[in-house]
């Protein structure tokens, strides 16, 4: 079952944060049993390297990942995605347009204004079906003050 459709279910998830760019503490985390890994991209000390690491490390465990995106950082959170968290965190969303331009920017047409660039994402060409579902695998969560 994937994130979405446990949050969608309302069942109760536990979850670990990290912010350290260590890729091994990244790994133990997923395999601690938690359902969701937050990799904290604002406040961490990681490189979009070490970031695209740990998501492998903890997708390889079975745990989702959600990446904690910079504030407002169109750029990065492109990059993120295409990395192929299960969900990201999107700090300080204000009001409702900024909230309707973060989530466009997240998803693909005709749903929103992505464009296509997957690296690990679609499994580097890998998956043909990536683009099609990517819309409705995302767990988008605006957090807000």
């Amino acid at each position: 079952m994937t994130l979405k459709e446990k949050i969608k279910q309302k069942q109760k998830l536990i979850a670990t944060h990290v912010s350290l760019d260590e890729v091994c503490t990244a790994r133990i985390a997923g395999l601690s049993g938690v359902d969701f890994v937050c990799l904290d991209f604002e406040h961490g000390m990681m490189s979009l390297q070490t970031l695209l690491s740990q998501i492998i490390a903890v997708k390889s465990t079975g745990a989702a990942v959600v990446v904690r995106v910079p504030q407002d950082d169109l750029t990065a959170t492109k990059k993120i995605l295409e990395m192929g968290p299960d969900g990201l965190i999107f700090p300080m969303a204000r009001n409702k347009e900024e909230i309707d331009r973060i989530v466009a920017t997240s998803l693909y047409p005709p749903y929103g204004t992505r464009g296509f660039g997957p690296i690990n994402a679609n499994d580097y060409g890998f998956q043909d079906a990536y683009s099609q579902a990517a819309n409705n695998l995302r767990a988008v969560h605006l957090q807000g003050k």
